[in-house]
Protein backbone atom coordinates (compact mmCIF):
# COMPACT_ATOMS: atom_id res chain seq x y z
CA UNK A 1 0.00 0.00 0.00
CA UNK A 2 1.21 3.76 -0.59
CA UNK A 3 2.66 5.49 2.24
CA UNK A 4 0.73 8.19 1.71
CA UNK A 5 -2.31 6.42 2.20
CA UNK A 6 -1.14 4.79 5.05
CA UNK A 7 -0.10 7.92 6.54
CA UNK A 8 -3.97 9.27 5.37
CA UNK A 9 -5.75 6.54 7.09
CA UNK A 10 -4.08 7.06 10.25
CA UNK A 11 -5.20 10.42 10.55
CA UNK A 12 -8.00 11.61 12.39
CA UNK A 13 -9.91 14.46 11.18
CA UNK A 14 -11.58 16.69 14.18
CA UNK A 15 -14.27 19.43 13.66
CA UNK A 16 -14.57 21.59 16.08
CA UNK A 17 -17.00 24.60 15.84
CA UNK A 18 -17.31 27.78 18.04
CA UNK A 19 -19.55 30.54 17.63
CA UNK A 20 -17.56 33.05 19.44
CA UNK A 21 -14.45 34.43 17.39
CA UNK A 22 -11.90 35.09 20.16
CA UNK A 23 -12.56 31.16 21.61
CA UNK A 24 -12.20 30.05 18.39
CA UNK A 25 -8.54 31.70 17.54
CA UNK A 26 -7.37 30.52 21.02
CA UNK A 27 -8.77 26.77 20.16
CA UNK A 28 -7.43 27.45 16.31
CA UNK A 29 -3.93 27.86 17.97
CA UNK A 30 -4.42 25.36 20.69
CA UNK A 31 -5.25 22.46 18.20
CA UNK A 32 -3.22 23.79 15.04
CA UNK A 33 0.24 23.27 17.46
CA UNK A 34 1.85 20.61 15.62
CA UNK A 35 4.88 22.04 14.52
CA UNK A 36 4.24 23.71 11.89
CA UNK A 37 4.63 27.85 12.10
CA UNK A 38 1.76 29.85 11.30
CA UNK A 39 1.48 31.90 8.56
CA UNK A 40 1.78 35.60 9.89
CA UNK A 41 -1.26 36.63 8.67
CA UNK A 42 -2.75 33.56 10.75
CA UNK A 43 -0.89 35.04 13.66
CA UNK A 44 -2.41 39.17 12.75
CA UNK A 45 -5.57 38.07 12.80
CA UNK A 46 -5.02 35.80 16.14
CA UNK A 47 -3.96 38.96 17.41
CA UNK A 48 -6.40 41.50 16.54
CA UNK A 49 -9.20 39.27 17.54
CA UNK A 50 -7.29 38.67 20.82
CA UNK A 51 -7.60 42.90 20.99
CA UNK A 52 -11.05 43.10 19.69
CA UNK A 53 -12.13 40.75 22.43
CA UNK A 54 -10.01 42.21 25.20
CA UNK A 55 -11.14 45.99 24.39
CA UNK A 56 -14.27 45.27 22.93
CA UNK A 57 -15.44 42.38 24.13
CA UNK A 58 -15.87 40.89 20.75
CA UNK A 59 -18.70 43.40 19.87
CA UNK A 60 -19.32 46.57 17.69
CA UNK A 61 -18.95 43.74 14.16
CA UNK A 62 -14.90 44.27 15.14
CA UNK A 63 -14.36 40.02 15.23
CA UNK A 64 -16.56 39.92 11.62
CA UNK A 65 -14.74 43.03 10.18
CA UNK A 66 -11.34 41.35 10.84
CA UNK A 67 -12.53 37.60 9.80
CA UNK A 68 -14.07 39.27 6.49
CA UNK A 69 -11.13 41.63 5.50
CA UNK A 70 -8.13 39.03 6.18
CA UNK A 71 -10.64 36.23 4.03
CA UNK A 72 -10.28 38.85 1.29
CA UNK A 73 -6.58 39.42 1.99
CA UNK A 74 -5.82 35.46 2.07
CA UNK A 75 -7.65 35.17 -1.51
CA UNK A 76 -5.48 37.82 -2.82
CA UNK A 77 -2.52 36.19 -1.29
CA UNK A 78 -3.61 33.28 -3.42
CA UNK A 79 -3.78 35.29 -6.79
CA UNK A 80 -0.74 36.99 -6.33
CA UNK A 81 1.06 33.61 -5.66
CA UNK A 82 -0.13 31.99 -8.52
CA UNK A 83 0.17 34.75 -11.34
CA UNK A 84 3.04 34.35 -13.33
CA UNK A 85 3.88 38.26 -13.29
CA UNK A 86 8.13 38.94 -12.33
CA UNK A 87 8.12 41.42 -10.16
CA UNK A 88 9.05 42.12 -6.36
CA UNK A 89 5.16 41.23 -6.11
CA UNK A 90 4.77 37.96 -8.01
CA UNK A 91 7.96 36.87 -7.38
CA UNK A 92 9.29 33.68 -6.54
CA UNK A 93 10.57 34.49 -3.18
CA UNK A 94 7.05 36.67 -2.52
CA UNK A 95 5.19 35.52 0.38
CA UNK A 96 2.91 36.81 3.02
CA UNK A 97 5.53 38.64 5.14
CA UNK A 98 5.68 41.22 1.93
CA UNK A 99 1.83 42.06 1.91
CA UNK A 100 2.36 42.36 5.96
CA UNK A 101 5.50 44.96 5.38
CA UNK A 102 3.92 46.37 2.68
CA UNK A 103 0.80 47.73 4.62
CA UNK A 104 2.50 48.21 8.30
CA UNK A 105 5.22 50.13 6.36
CA UNK A 106 2.61 52.53 4.13
CA UNK A 107 -0.20 53.07 6.69
CA UNK A 108 -0.25 54.94 9.78
CA UNK A 109 -2.62 53.62 12.40
CA UNK A 110 -4.87 56.17 15.15
CA UNK A 111 -2.99 55.89 18.33
CA UNK A 112 0.32 53.66 17.16
CA UNK A 113 3.44 55.52 16.04
CA UNK A 114 4.62 54.66 12.54
CA UNK A 115 6.27 51.51 12.12
CA UNK A 116 9.03 51.56 9.98
CA UNK A 117 9.85 51.28 6.36
CA UNK A 118 8.49 48.32 4.18
CA UNK A 119 11.73 46.71 3.99
CA UNK A 120 12.39 46.20 7.60
CA UNK A 121 12.08 42.28 8.67
CA UNK A 122 8.44 41.17 9.18
CA UNK A 123 9.14 39.85 12.66
CA UNK A 124 10.44 43.17 13.59
CA UNK A 125 7.62 44.73 12.22
CA UNK A 126 5.58 42.14 13.84
CA UNK A 127 7.03 42.53 16.90
CA UNK A 128 6.51 45.91 16.95
CA UNK A 129 3.07 46.16 16.23
CA UNK A 130 2.52 43.85 19.05
CA UNK A 131 4.33 46.27 21.64
CA UNK A 132 2.52 48.90 20.19
CA UNK A 133 -0.76 46.79 21.14
CA UNK A 134 0.07 45.79 24.44
CA UNK A 135 0.38 49.42 25.41
CA UNK A 136 -2.88 50.24 24.45
CA UNK A 137 -4.06 49.78 28.04
CA UNK A 138 -7.77 51.19 27.90
CA UNK A 139 -10.43 50.15 24.92
CA UNK A 140 -9.97 53.33 22.41
CA UNK A 141 -13.62 55.37 21.47
CA UNK A 142 -12.54 55.13 18.03
CA UNK A 143 -10.07 53.52 16.13
CA UNK A 144 -9.53 54.49 12.29
CA UNK A 145 -9.92 51.11 10.32
CA UNK A 146 -9.31 51.21 6.51
CA UNK A 147 -12.79 49.52 4.63
CA UNK A 148 -10.43 47.97 2.03
CA UNK A 149 -7.69 45.75 3.21
CA UNK A 150 -5.50 46.07 -0.10
CA UNK A 151 -6.48 49.85 -0.48
CA UNK A 152 -2.95 51.29 -0.99
CA UNK A 153 -2.27 48.38 -3.55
Amino acid sequence: MNERLEALLKMILMRLEEPDPGRAIRTFQSVNDRGVSLLLLDKLKSLLIYYSNTFCDGKRGLDQFINDHFGEIFKIFAKIKKSDHISSVGGPKFDEGDIFRYHAGSQRFDGIEFLGHYRTSTDNTYEKLKAELKKSKAPKAHWKVSSNPMSAI
